[in-house]
């Protein structure tokens, strides 16, 4: 419909506008078009180094993708939808030192998880490879559509043979369970380890950060080592701090570890591990990045004036005002909770579904249009997005010779045509919107 020229048809369009895509949203298994700058979550990838057999180290690649984006077929109210992972690994000078791949397919029959932003598959790579410097491109193949989504990193293989006591990489943990007789890519020793690609923890009503990793007691073989783990937020600075001491009774020590997070405000932390040894001598460190999403008892203890802006967002005039006015801890509990069930599409059962959906949209605003040290759900954009989710359409135009960055939004889904328009006027990474500020009495964009 967007290749329509003629002023007639503009006008036959513009008539059943609302109508075709009322239509359009409820036929939940359809493809959704997709935009010019597809900004979806579709894939992410993570990666770790252990130690291997000999004097190989081996690199474990993560990944995870949402079944929205994929391409779901309808086969008799069944939904098929094929994909192929592949990895590549290239050593010294771009020459391909190990590659492997796998073909999977996925059937649905609930119609609602095709678009789901909750569903996502999981899985890992693992190689064997010699000590050294290498790059890896990730591809995921849609095999209906033809679209293919690309990561690419480098990554060093670290030397585990030493006379020193080492630590393998930190492996961010999404759920563990022990191992069962046949053993699989996710089996380390006794333990079953999902990892956490996205290393993002909370999102409900509590939170851990889980993470594993490995000691290699080296050839002097030291009889303990002190493992001390600080967890820094970008902006709060040191929060967590703990001292273990750890006996180095085998060839690997294994190191699965849990931290309560429900207390902690949400956003970017910084996890560093040191290895000590005698006299708190320093023998190896690592620091890694990761994000709480939310926990409840965090929004109510550490962020409450954030999060009465964030719900300012979606609330109407004055429904906010008794929860400004709450006094103490339990009382913000339970106006919190109160402004929820009055929300809740679904009462009666155990999940608020609008309560998920918001949380979700302030995560992804945060990962899509944060710029310098300004949190995305702040942003014109995240505002926008926590509002109404996901445009149906983006005109994106990063780069202009009669003027700065722009953006365009619409939205069809909601019954009434919205446009927004957003404009990096300083070229910063700050798009600001640009009146009519409510998107009403625009006109739709035809593409040519």
């Amino acid at each position: 419909m967007r290749f329509l020229r003629s002023h007639s048809a503009r006008l036959l369009f513009a008539s059943i506008l609302c109508l075709v895509f009322v239509a359009d949203a409820l036929a939940q298994v359809r493809p959704r078009e997709q935009t010019r700058d597809r900004q979806a979550p579709l894939l992410y990838v993570d990666h770790a180094v252990f130690k291997a057999e000999g004097q190989l180290s081996r690199l474990e690649v993560y990944y995870q993708f949402y079944n929205f984006g994929l391409t779901f077929l309808d086969t008799n109210g069944r939904y098929e939808a094929n994909y192929r992972a592949e990895v590549i690994v290239r050593g010294r000078g771009g020459i391909q030192t190990a590659a492997d791949e796998r073909r999977r397919t996925i059937t649905i029959e609930d119609p609602t998880r095709v678009s789901s932003h909750y569903d996502f598959r999981t899985s890992q790579f693992n190689f064997d490879l010699e000590p050294g410097n290498y790059e890896v491109e990730f591809s995921l193949y849609d095999e209906y559509s033809s679209m293919v989504t690309t990561r690419d990193f480098k990554v060093k293989l670290s030397e585990f043979e030493s006379s020193k006591p080492l630590m393998s990489s930190v492996q961010f943990i999404q759920a563990s369970t022990m191992a069962g007789a046949n053993r699989g890519p996710f089996d380390k020793g006794n333990l079953r380890l999902i990892p956490s690609v996205t290393r993002s923890f909370g999102g409900g009503d509590s939170a851990r950060l889980v993470y594993y990793l490995e000691i290699y007691p080296g050839s002097d073989r030291q009889d303990a080592v002190i493992v001390e783990t600080r967890l820094r937020h970008f902006a709060d600075g040191l929060v967590y701090r703990d001292t273990v001491h750890t006996d180095l009774a085998s060839p690997i020590v294994r190191q699965l570890r849990s931290i309560n997070l429900d207390t902690f405000s949400p956003g970017q932390y910084e996890l560093d591990i040191w290895l000590r040894g005698r006299r708190m001598k320093k023998l190896d460190h690592q620091r890694h990045e990761f994000t709480v999403l939310w926990t409840q008892e965090g929004l109510l203890a550490r962020d409450w004036d954030n999060e009465l802006r964030r719900l300012g967002y979606i609330s109407l005039p004055g429904e906010l005002d008794p929860l400004k006015e709450a006094s103490d801890l339990e009382e913000r509990r339970e106006m919190f909770d109160d402004f929820w069930a009055a929300k809740d599409p679904t009462p009666g059962t155990p999940e608020n579904e609008w309560k998920r959906e918001f949380y979700r949209r302030v995560n992804t605003a945060n990962q899509r249009y944060s710029h310098g040290r300004t949190e995305g759900w702040k942003t014109h954009r995240g505002e926008k997005y926590i509002q109404l989710g996901e445009p149906d359409f983006i005109r994106d135009v990063p780069y202009s010779l009669s003027g700065p960055p722009y953006q365009i939004w619409e939205y069809y889904r909601y019954g009434e045509y919205l446009q927004f328009t957003f404009v990096d006027e300083f070229e910063d990474g700050d798009y600001r919107l640009q009146w009519p500020y409510d998107g009403r009495n625009q006109s739709p964009i035809f593409e040519p």
